[in-house]
Parts: structure tokens; C-alpha cells; sequence
């Protein structure tokens, strides 16, 4: 009978043994989805980030790739072009990288936005796995990474993340990174070794501050407790000294940049933008960067004491590294690019260098944290300043990702209209508007980037022209086109370039979103002219259709183009169905003078 019970008794123990195991499986399992979640979830924001505010348009630097698509088309590229130094930079690994997106995709700058999103991916992974190896895989050390992967894709980046061209920049950071993972796993001179020269290689030949990689992976290699350091330092050593020959074997340096003497000249001023440029991954005002690059170099400097008295710089020679590069980097900018300003310190496009100085002091602090609770306070510190950063970044990234939209839908338009768009109009794209003129024919010609979808003219004889549609000028210029009497002057020795406004829409399906074109009509010449759409929500409410809010067109006019003599103007609707079209004509000639 006793026996029963207790046969009873232990059963019912280990039942209830397995739901309070199996419960607290179930908790942990749960835990541990939300925390890889928050560890994916800034990649996947990253992502609509780039999809909600990318725009295909070539923007200033990207302009020097055209050139080099032509050789490309035409097989006239060499290696000279793909080695060719830009500004301080030799970007060969770039150059190659962007040339084969642009044959694939038509020259779609979103292209390279994403393709940087999928370096940056993998530069996270790359940081996560030495992460694990060396603090473990525990749920509570993996809640501690979070922040890490919220840097790594931080919107404080917008100018990066927004611009394709910047795949050189991505491209230096994660051969730094994987360099750096290569050679911790390098025993000897095996392939992990051979591996992480080469990632060295792709750092340095994709923007300057890669040349950063040989001295601090020696540093790496010093720290680290790789076994035959001597024959690894030697070849190291070897290494970099010829890729820096290579690199700076007819180096030039810019012309437009400043002197390299200015930051001594003006010493104040550089260390200024120096502190700027390493509190900028976590403020987007100057006077915000600099209290946060003074607080930062405080926790580097207490945080290496540390790391020194306790003999841990072997455990934390990755992320020492980390702060080394991120210094050099921004030691580099400092004496070559101070002379244009503080304010150029904060600039966005530096912050992807700056953040592994950011990631490097967390984790030496997290290190000794884990290794004594006296330094709790500093782990909360650091991690404080750190939440706030990412806060304001992802915040303040979006304002700016949304004046880059604005902005960049804009030049579009200027670009397709780039025959008669204003030159200040153009120098929005580039500063050399003839340069610009040049390269975006042949985009044109091979229907690259905004050509590959622009408002072509339409080979008019093959549709069919119909009745209906309404339309308006509003302005020439300046002159409001239905006050002037019989015709409209327009002085050629007074204006280069005039804007003409007005609106238009389909009345018989109530579309206002249809393309339009300027026609020219002179003794027996005719000129067609593409329009941009404008907003009028004017017209919308007048006519009762929110379709109308589209329904404005611009087109600018270089006079130039034009002879003395008077021109019939009319409009001509392109109907969304694209096999018929309206055409209404203005009341009075435009007349150039």
C-alpha cells in the first residue's frame, strides 16, 4: 500500500517536474526569438528604410562612374581606369563592384543602396561571431548585442545608407572587419591568413582609411595570442608596405582639398573637429558631437587603463583594434579635411568609420563588467549614452531621409530635362553643369539610371490624336500668360533660361497623373519638349477630382535653342492608355527676341 503512494507520489513529482521544465523551455525559447528578433529587426528597417527613401538619380561623386560605363559598352576600360585614384581615395574594388551592378541593372543606384545593405549585413555577422567567441551564446549575453546591431545600422548613417556610391566606404569596413576575424583565426601562415591580406586588400583599394588596416593588424597580431607571431609579422609587415607603395605610386593629392598643414596651422579648430567627428554616430548637432566625442574619450582612455592594469588586452585585442581604426580614421580626416569647416566633422558619411570606435569601448566595457560587478556603473554609463544615440539617429534619420527624397525627386526631372534645365538647377547633381550636360548623354544613349523609364517623346504619327482633354498656361517666366495681349516676348539677351507652368488633365477619365509635352511650331519646324509633373491641388479643389492634385507640368526653356521669330505653342496630352492623345493650343505665339 505504502509502496503505491510512493509510486504515485513520484509520478505526480516528476509530472509536475516536467511542466515547470518544459514552461521554463518554453520562456527561454521565448526570449530568445524576441532577442534575435531585436537583433534582426534593424537590418529589416534598414531595408524599408532605403525602399521608402531611395531614389534613382546619380548624385555628385556617382557622375565618374559614367565615363567608365561607356569604355565598359564600347571594351575600351583598363585597368588604369579601375585604379585610377578619386579625390584620396583609390577605389578599384568599388569601381569594379558598381560597374557590374550597372550592367545588370541599368545603372539603378537603389541597386548599390541595397548591395551596401548586404555588405553591412554581413559586417554584423562577421562582428556577432567574434562577439560569441568571446563572451558566449547565453540569452543574457546576446540581450547585450542588441545595441551593436542598432549602431551597425543606425539612420545616423543616412547620407551612406542613401547614396550607392558609398559602397566604398562599406566595402573598407568590412575588409577591416573581416581582416581582422581572419587573423584571429590565423595560427600560422595557413589560409585564414592568406584570407585576411586579401580582406586587407579590398579595405585599402575601396577608400582611404583601409591603408589603416596593416598598421592596426599588426597591433592585432602584437596584442592577440596567435602562436609564430614572428614569420605572421613579418610577412604582415611585408604585406603592407607594398600595398602602400601601390597605393600611393603616383599619388596626388587633391588640389580642391586644404592644406595638409592646416590643422596644425590652426590647432583649436582641428581638435575640435576631431572631438566632433567621434561623437557624431550618436549626435547630429555639432555642439551635441562634441560633448559626446569628450565623454566618449574618456570611457576609451579609463576603459584601456583598465584593460592594461588587468592584463586583458590579449581577450580584447579585436576590440581594441576596433577603437584604433576608428581613431586613425578620424585622426586622417582631421588633418586632411578640417580646413573645410567643424561642421564638416559631423558629416554622415564619416559616421560608418567612427561607429567601430563606439562598438570597440562597449564591448572592452563589457568585458571588464563580466569580469568584475565595479564596473557596472561604467556599463550602465556607456549604454546610456549609447540608447540615446541610437534614439536620436533613427529619428533624426528619418527627417533626413525624407528631405533626401524631396530633394532627389526633383533632380529626376532636372536630369530627364537636362537639355533645358537651369544650370543652378543642375549644379544640384554636380558642380559642372557642362561636365554633367556631357555624362548624362551617355546615360541617355544607352537608357541608363533615369533614362531607363524617362518621358521619351512619343513617335506621335503612330497614335491617334482625339478629342478632349483640358489645359492651361499659367506663366512664362514671369508674365502671367493670359494677361499679355496677342503675343509673348521673350528677350534672349536678358534671360538664358525661362520656365513655363501650367496644368493639365484627361477630362474623360478624370486623370490628372498623364504625361505631357510643350510643342514649338515655327514656319515648318517643330520642337517637342517633355514637362515635369508639379503639385496643384488648386486645380483639385476647383474641378472637385483629387486625381487633379497631379495635374501641373513645368518645362524650363533654354532660349539659346531657340531662333528669333515667333513659335504657335500647344500642349499634348498623352493619354494613360499610351495609343491616343489630345492636343490644345495656347491662344497666343511666343515670340523670342
Amino acid at each position: 500500500m505504502y509502496t503505491n503512494k510512493f509510486d504515485k507520489l513520484m509520478k505526480e513529482y516528476y509530472r509536475a517536474k516536467m511542466r515547470i521544465t518544459s514552461r521554463l523551455f518554453y520562456k527561454d525559447f521565448l526570449i530568445l526569438i524576441l532577442v534575435l528578433s531585436l537583433i534582426i529587426l534593424p537590418s529589416i528597417l534598414g531595408l524599408i528604410y532605403i525602399k521608402l527613401f531611395g531614389v534613382n538619380i546619380v548624385f555628385w561623386d556617382q557622375w565618374a562612374i559614367v565615363p567608365l560605363i561607356k569604355k565598359l559598352y564600347t571594351g575600351a576600360l583598363t585597368l588604369d581606369d579601375l585604379f585610377a585614384q578619386h579625390n584620396e581615395h583609390r577605389i578599384f574594388f568599388p569601381r569594379i563592384t558598381m560597374l557590374a551592378l550597372a550592367h545588370i541593372t541599368q545603372y539603378n543606384t537603389i541597386a548599390e543602396m541595397y548591395f551596401s545593405w548586404i555588405i553591412v549585413f554581413i559586417t554584423l555577422f562577421l562582428i556577432l561571431k567574434m562577439y560569441i567567441q568571446d563572451f558566449g551564446s547565453s540569452i543574457s549575453v546576446m540581450i547585450k548585442f542588441i545595441p551593436i546591431a542598432w549602431l551597425i545600422f543606425n539612420f545616423r548613417q543616412f547620407e551612406n545608407i542613401l547614396w550607392g556610391w558609398q559602397i566604398s566606404a562599406y566595402l573598407s569596413i568590412l575588409g577591416f572587419v573581416a581582416a581582422v576575424y581572419m587573423l584571429d583565426k590565423s595560427e600560422k601562415i595557413n589560409n585564414w591568413f592568406i584570407m585576411a591580406i586579401f580582406s586587407g586588400i579590398i579595405s585599402t583599394f575601396s577608400f582611404f582609411n583601409g591603408l589603416f588596416v596593416w598598421p592596426v593588424g599588426l597591433v592585432f597580431i602584437i596584442l592577440s595570442k596567435i602562436n609564430n607571431k614572428i614569420s605572421i609579422i613579418i610577412v604582415w609587415t611585408i604585406s603592407g608596405i607594398l600595398i602602400w607603395s601601390a597605393y600611393f605610386y603616383n599619388w596626388i593629392k587633391p588640389s580642391h582639398h586644404p592644406s595638409l598643414f592646416f590643422a596644425v596651422e590652426h590647432l583649436i579648430s582641428s581638435i575640435t573637429y576631431l572631438i566632433v567627428n567621434i561623437g557624431a554616430p550618436l549626435a547630429f548637432e555639432q555642439r551635441h558631437a562634441f560633448g559626446t566625442g569628450i565623454i566618449l574619450s574618456i570611457f576609451i582612455i579609463i576603459s584601456l587603463i583598465f584593460t592594461i592594469r588587468n592584463r586583458y588586452t590579449a581577450e580584447n585585442a579585436k576590440w581594441i583594434c576596433f577603437i584604433l581604426f576608428s581613431f586613425l580614421s578620424s585622426a586622417a580626416l582631421t588633418i586632411g579635411r578640417s580646413g573645410f569647416g567643424v561642421e564638416q566633422g559631423l558629416s554622415s558619411r564619416y559616421v560608418t568609420f567612427t561607429l567601430l570606435g563606439v562598438i570597440g569601448v562597449y564591448l572592452i566595457i563589457l568585458h571588464l563588467y563580466s569580469k568584475s560587478q565595479k564596473c557596472s556603473v561604467l556599463y550602465g554609463m556607456i549604454l546610456s549614452i549609447i540608447l540615446v544615440g541610437i534614439t536620436v539617429g533613427y529619428v533624426d534619420g528619418v527627417k533626413e531621409g525624407g528631405n533626401i527624397l524631396e530633394g532627389r525627386k526633383l533632380m529626376v526631372n532636372n536630369l530627364i530635362d537636362y537639355e533645358w534645365t537651369a544650370a543652378e538647377n543642375l549644379k544640384m547633381l554636380y558642380p559642372n553643369e557642362d561636365i554633367l550636360r556631357e555624362r548624362a548623354k551617355i546615360l541617355e544613349e544607352y537608357k541608363l539610371n533615369v533614362f531607363t523609364s524617362a518621358q521619351i517623346i512619343p513617335e506621335w504619327q503612330l497614335l491617334k490624336r482625339i478629342q478632349g482633354g483640358i489645359m492651361a498656361i499659367d506663366y512664362v517666366g514671369k508674365k502671367l500668360y493670359v494677361q499679355e495681349i496677342n503675343v509673348v516676348n521673350m528677350d534672349k539677351n536678358i534671360e538664358q533660361f525661362v520656365e513655363i507652368r501650367g496644368w493639365a488633365a484627361d477630362d474623360l477619365t478624370k486623370d490628372g497623373e498623364i504625361k505631357t509635352f510643350l510643342v514649338f511650331r515655327g514656319d515648318s519646324e517643330e520642337i517637342v519638349i517633355p514637362t515635369k509633373k508639379t503639385h496643384r491641388p488648386d486645380v483639385a479643389s476647383y474641378f472637385g477630382v483629387k486625381s487633379y492634385e497631379q495635374s501641373g507640368w513645368s518645362a524650363i526653356l533654354r532660349l539659346k535653342e531657340f531662333e528669333e521669330k515667333c513659335y504657335n505653342i500647344s500642349l499634348r496630352i498623352l493619354r494613360a492608355n499610351g495609343e491616343e492623345y489630345f492636343e490644345l493650343a495656347g491662344d497666343k505665339p511666343i515670340c523670342f527676341i
